[in-house]
């Protein structure tokens, strides 16, 4: 997978339980609760760091929570929080239905627009026909930077530089800046949704499916790379799950939807006919992209396994077929 996303994630993600305390988080959104930039980690629960979101982000969390406590669907709740002469933090609330091996409540993305997730340049190539120099280029003016200073980083002319933006603006059907930064903006909207979305760009998925397909992975990275800025068809729905020593899940597909199995406790073996089997353990998680047969086994002789997956697709379902 290109290493710009996992620079500039979509999200910063923590999963918080019933109570609201912080029981997991990726390593950016520890950082911001370090920095207490808008959120911050009080007595181990999470709370926003300016008194003016206070209310707000907790009624955000409380609500969530009660969600997930009455097993309501996943429906996102979204609270925006100031920062003084900076574009708003937006905050996002997802219940997580409770188990009788675990306890958690919600996931909270936190998502900075001021952060802009730059699309790999192998993508532009391959979508829009893009030499190496020109899907440089055209990141560097997604990201705001002027001539002079792609012609600085570069180490190369100002007339090099305006050579090379005239053949982007000409391959992608673009006129000036601000419509590049629309374009590829779409682009990453279209790269989140992955594979599934109707139309969409066949490049972005193979992308996608190739990199995470069947390969256990750190969660955080796993789940950075949901669909979660999808179409407004395209929902997430969470549940959890409990397996005893020896049960799976029998062998089935999703058709339309994108699944992410994150392992809580104990260890999953992800099988897939006529290929290996893979084992993702606490902590971790794996990534099923639509279309791909497989089954979760618990392999253990005496050990629970208790986990909760999070499915990307038409009004949340997953298009579940048994095989």
């Amino acid at each position: 997978m290109d290493a710009s996303p996992a620079a500039n994630p979509a999200f910063e993600l923590l999963v918080l339980d019933p109570a609201g305390r912080v029981r997991f988080g990726n390593a950016q959104a520890g950082a911001w609760l370090a920095q207490g930039d808008a959120v911050c980690r009080r007595h181990g629960v999470l709370a926003a760091s300016d008194r003016a979101n206070r209310d707000a982000f907790e009624r955000l969390i409380r609500a969530t929570l009660v969600d997930a406590a009455g097993h309501a669907p996943a429906v996102p709740r979204v609270v925006p929080l100031a920062r003084g002469g900076r574009l708003p933090l937006i905050a996002v609330g997802l219940p997580i239905a409770g188990h009788a091996d675990f306890e958690l409540g919600a996931v909270v993305l936190l998502r900075d627009p001021e952060v802009r997730d730059l699309p790999p340049a192998a993508m532009l190539g391959a979508v829009f026909g893009l030499t190496r120099a020109e899907a440089a280029v055209a990141r560097s003016l997604f990201a705001d930077r002027t001539l002079k200073e792609i012609a600085a980083e570069r180490r190369s002319s100002i007339n090099t530089v305006r050579t090379l933006v005239g053949r982007v603006y000409a391959k992608t059907g673009c006129r000036r800046q601000s419509e590049l930064v629309r374009l590829i903006g779409a682009l990453n909207e279209a790269r989140s949704a992955g594979a599934a979305l109707a139309g969409g760009l066949t490049t972005a998925g193979m992308l996608l499916d190739q990199a995470s397909r069947g390969r256990a992975v750190g969660w955080m990275r796993a789940l950075m790379a949901l669909p979660l800025r999808a179409p407004p068809d395209q929902h997430a729905t969470i549940v959890s799950r409990g397996f005893a020593p020896g049960d799976d899940t029998g062998y089935h597909v999703h058709g339309c939807g994108h699944e992410i199995v994150c392992v809580l406790q104990g260890s999953l073996t992800m099988e897939y006919p006529g290929e290996a089997s893979v084992e993702t353990a606490s902590g971790e998680a794996i990534y099923v992209a639509p279309g791909v047969v497989h089954r979760g086994v618990n392999s253990s002789s005496s050990l629970a396994l208790s986990l909760f997956h999070v499915g990307i697709g038409p009004g949340g379902s997953i298009d579940r077929r048994n095989l």
